[in-house]
């Protein structure tokens, strides 16, 4: 007796657990919560993609100016952000410059030449050359991205830029 009192418990539990209630009813969605957005995720990139050519230059100067950290969409050609979104928060900092490559973690600089990331950790500066550069990502430090001696693209940390046409980076600062 004990045994079918038990089986029948069970199955009672079950059929409570698989017919939905009014607040879970065969309609109901869970909203799905969009993707942190960071200097090296390909969500990034996308959005910003997307994002070209709907903003205009006041809401894109806002995102740049807000203060928090910033990704945008770069045309080397007519030297114009041409899309930006905000990105996450920045991660703890590293002591010593260091090469990660290749590939790029959390809270590295990182470089994208001829299709790979190349990533430093740390402060200080690098002489590259770096050819076919498509993006670039600050990292947890504000960072330069040197196309000559005197020309570059600054980053504040957490910053990317990803680049409409490929550039040539000289060097590499950080601080």
């Amino acid at each position: 007796m004990k045994v079918r009192s038990l089986a029948i418990a069970v199955v009672g539990a079950l059929a409570l657990i698989a017919i939905p209630s009014s607040s879970q009813g065969a309609n109901h969605s869970v909203p799905t919560p969009e993707p942190v957005l960071t200097a090296l995720s390909p969500e990034t990139d996308k959005v910003l993609w997307e994002l070209a050519g709907t903003q205009t230059e006041t809401e894109i100067a806002a995102i740049i100016d807000s203060g928090l950290p910033v990704a945008d969409l770069f045309d080397p050609i007519t030297e114009e952000v041409i899309a930006a979104v905000q990105i996450a928060p920045p991660s703890p900092l590293s002591r010593a410059i260091t090469w990660t490559s290749p590939g790029c973690g959390v809270g590295s600089a990182c470089i994208t030449s001829a299709g790979i990331p190349f990533g430093y950790t740390g402060s200080g500066a690098l002489a590259g050359p770096w050819s076919k550069v498509s993006k670039v990502a600050a990292g947890n430090r504000n960072s330069t991205f040197w196309v000559s001696q005197s020309s570059g693209y600054a980053l504040g940390a957490n910053g990317a830029r990803t680049f409409t046409s490929t550039v040539n980076l000289v060097s590499l600062t950080r601080s």
